[in-house]
Parts: structure tokens; sequence; C-alpha cells
């Protein structure tokens, strides 16, 4: 009988210090990432594999959403320039205005022309106008946006995804790294 009650006791000693060598393990081929992506710190932990993982999608997103880069699918739909839109930023769209409208217009990515007269990402930020301000509000309107072509039908519309693009990103990360274990950490726009 002692011996069944040593061997448990040495069982269980022996399966307690290999979880404890497992999770040593694992800390030590963690590591961390700070970049800066979409005007924000982006904080990411994890193995290698899924740090490079993680940057790569965000490294992608934040080109495809960039509202000032000409390398952007949102520049182009602002910008009124023809050109292929990615599944991604059709989806955030698309799924921008369903939340939009199921939450009363709460947050509305088509604010981008509140955001220009503000000058907020450009070298120039000011305090508009009450005028200025009452013309942007007008343009805010999602009706003026086709789903099916991805453009406005109006002249004064623009997008402006900062409110949702770092949720969605992150949506997009944890897609692709379903199986993986990794903490991205992103703080509000700088």
């Amino acid at each position: 009988m002692s011996r069944i009650v040593l061997a448990v006791i040495l069982l269980s000693l022996a399966s307690l210090t290999s979880c404890g060598t497992e999770k040593k393990k694992a800390a030590e081929n963690t590591s961390d990432r700070t970049l800066f992506l979409m005007d924000t710190m982006v904080s990411i932990k994890g193995s290698a594999g899924d740090i490079d993982k993680a940057e790569d999608v965000l490294t992608r997103l934040d080109v495809l959403f960039d509202r000032y880069s000409s390398e952007s699918d949102i520049y182009r739909i602002n910008n009124r320039i023809s050109g292929g839109i990615s599944v991604e930023t059709v989806e955030l769209i698309s799924n921008s205005i369903a939340l939009s409208e199921c939450y009363g217009n709460e947050v509305n990515i088509f604010s981008g022309s509140i955001t220009d007269a503000w000058g907020i990402g450009r070298d120039e930020q000011k305090l508009p106008s009450a005028e200025e301000i009452e013309c942007a509000l007008e343009s805010t309107a999602s009706a003026e946006f086709s789903l099916e072509t991805m453009s406005f039908e109006d002249h004064n519309g623009s997008i402006d995804v900062g409110s949702v693009a770092k949720g969605f990103s992150l949506d997009m990360i944890k897609e692709q790294l379903s199986d993986e274990c990794c903490i991205v950490s992103m703080t509000s726009s700088i």
C-alpha cells in the first residue's frame, strides 16, 4: 500500500515538474515587438512566427486603409480613382455600414469630411468654422455610397475608417492565428 502511495506521489510530482518545464519553455520562446501602424502603437507578444504573421496582417491592412496614402483602397475611393478594391476593404466597409445602421449611426465611417475639416492626420490641424463643420456633417450620409460599385454617388462623400479599422484588423489576426497564442495590443490613435 505504501509503495502505491509513494508511486502516486512521485508521478504527481513528475507531472507538475513537466508542466512547469513546458510553461518555462513556452515563456522562453516568447518575444515581443512594438510597431507603429494605423497611427498608433502596437504591441505584439508571442512566438516569433506568430509575431511575424500578426505584423504581416497589420502592415497589409494599414496600407489598404490609410486614407492619405495613394496606395490605399480608401484613398482611391475618396479620390474617385478607379481600380480594384480588396476583399478586406469591401468587408470592412460593408460590415461598418451594417453596424452603423444597426446601432443608429453611432459610428459613421463616412465622416472623412469632418476629419478633413479639422485637418486631422495633416500637418496643419485647425479649428473649423461652424459653416465648415455644418458642410462636413451634411456629407456624412451613408446613403450616398454605393456598395455595388464601392463609390460615392455624390462629390462630397469621404471615408475615414479610423474608428473601425483597428478592431477589424484584430479580428483578421485572430482568424490568421486561430490555433496559435499571440497577444496584440493597440492603443488609441496618436
